[in-house]
């Protein structure tokens, strides 16, 4: 099938969303009836087709009820993308992680959501810690033994645009396979420095150059710890030893808040907990809270906008256990590798959001914006979304789009939901056609 004949409409793919050139109806001429008459259409097109639908008259779609670039009637088409993305993947490898399969389903996972083509054309990057050791602090035998507590100041793996390159193929997949399978989790007693991980993670981000959304999604088993060999020093609770060493949840907060509300280059994160990161005040060897409630907490700090609607994410030592946790709990025995690369397939769908930028065309031609319509493919499933007529409309249940103040193509609803969630979606952007309208 030829360029021209296979992609007659806009279409964008989610997170590295593409148009292809071509048009719809057949070359035009005197009296050109396509196939032979003379100005007809050049061979290996379709004949004539029906004149695109007059103003005010609604785009018929076809017998399953939806628009297709074969039945559009595009008059142009060309490249589009969303904005430039940069994700760095923080991965907990302490000694824990050892156990009950962790960092094998750890790794299966990142690499099985990372060569999904939704991962083309954005920046992706790892840091994992601890990295070994660092001399302990003076409570704990008068510092005379070191603790597993060190973190690169820079990520393993430095962000780069993946492009197209899967993990076998050269490229930043490729580094980020290499290194998964190369370094196990830090040997017993390493401890878990999250809030030096987080901050060195969001430095690197924000140091990276990039006019787009900078997120990163943070994998850990457990509470925080090492507070006690922090410089400058912060508030704690005492471990079993007497050390202010566990974290306290409130520093995490204010640092992920930072980050996000950042004037210049704010950081969006985004929290998983696997198992083990369900401790309780009482427990032994872990913080004197619920982690669940803790991990809660800084994912609603994180990214406020993008958890669950009616979750917890408040913080107070003595309250037990969310009964919704705003971040992607695993702990409930829901975990495995297929349910950690769906918590990274939603996390990049909540970093990239649902906005599609309309093409620019040239050659003097304009978007009739009252001709534009939208399909959504998700897992193979497609559909024709119709624009709300209502501004006031959620479409919680149906899914819609509609038009921002930037004249962007906004997925609404639960159409923006879906794409969130989805390991392999695509939004195709028909331009041509009268507008379906809800």
């Amino acid at each position: 099938m030829t360029r021209l004949r296979a992609l007659c409409g806009l279409t964008a793919l989610v997170g590295s969303a593409f148009f292809a050139a071509g048009a719809c109806s057949s070359a035009s001429g005197a009296g050109g009836t396509g196939g032979s008459g003379g100005g007809g259409a050049s061979a290996g097109t379709r004949g004539p087709r029906a004149p695109p639908p007059g103003p005010g008259v609604v785009a018929a779609p076809l017998a399953d009820g939806n628009l297709t670039s074969e039945t559009s009637c595009a008059l142009f088409t060309e490249e589009a993308k969303q904005a430039p993305a940069a994700l760095t993947i923080v991965l907990d490898r302490s000694s824990s992680m050892n156990q009950g399969n962790k960092w094998t389903a750890a790794q299966l996972a990142i690499v099985q959501a990372i060569d999904t083509a939704a991962f083309d054309n954005i920046a992706l990057g790892l840091l994992a810690f601890p990295t070994g050791d660092v001399p302990g602090p003076a409570c704990l035998f008068g510092g005379t033994i070191p603790v597993g507590c060190a973190v690169s100041a820079l990520p393993q793996v430095q962000l780069a645009d993946t492009l197209t390159a899967k993990s076998n193929q050269p490229g930043v997949r490729q580094q980020i396979y290499n290194y998964l399978g190369s370094n196990p989790p830090a040997a017993q007693g390493a401890s878990t420095p999250g809030y030096a991980a987080l901050q060195g993670a969001i430095s690197a981000l924000q140091l990276f150059p990039l006019q787009g959304t900078r997120a990163l999604v943070f994998i850990s088993d457990g509470g925080f710890d090492c507070t006690s060999v922090a410089s400058p020093s912060r508030p704690a609770y005492p471990d079993t030893v007497g050390c202010q060493d566990y974290e306290h949840p409130n520093n995490v907060v204010q640092l992920l808040t930072g980050a996000y509300n950042d004037p210049a280059f704010p950081v969006r994160t985004f929290i998983v907990g696997v198992p083990g990161a369900d401790t309780n005040n009482g427990d032994p060897n872990a913080p004197p809270y619920s982690v669940r409630r803790a991990l809660s907490a800084f994912a609603l700090a994180g990214s406020p906008n993008t958890v669950p609607a009616g979750c917890d994410g408040s913080y107070l030592q003595g309250a037990g256990d969310p009964a919704l946790s705003c971040h992607f709990d695993l702990t409930q025995g829901n975990f495995n590798a297929g349910a950690l690369a769906q918590a990274l397939a939603e996390a990049r769908g909540k970093t990239l959001g649902c906005a599609f930028k309309l093409p620019e065309p040239s050659g003097g031609q304009s978007v009739d914006k009252n001709k534009v319509n939208v399909n959504v493919t998700i897992d193979g499933n497609s559909s024709t979304l119709p624009k709300r007529s209502n501004p006031g409309d959620s479409c919680t249940n149906d899914g819609c789009w509609d038009y921002d103040s930037s004249d962007q193509v906004i997925l609404i609803g639960k159409a923006c939901e879906d794409i969130k969630k989805a390991k392999n979606a695509k939004v195709e952007i028909l331009v041509g056609c009268t507008t379906i309208v809800k």
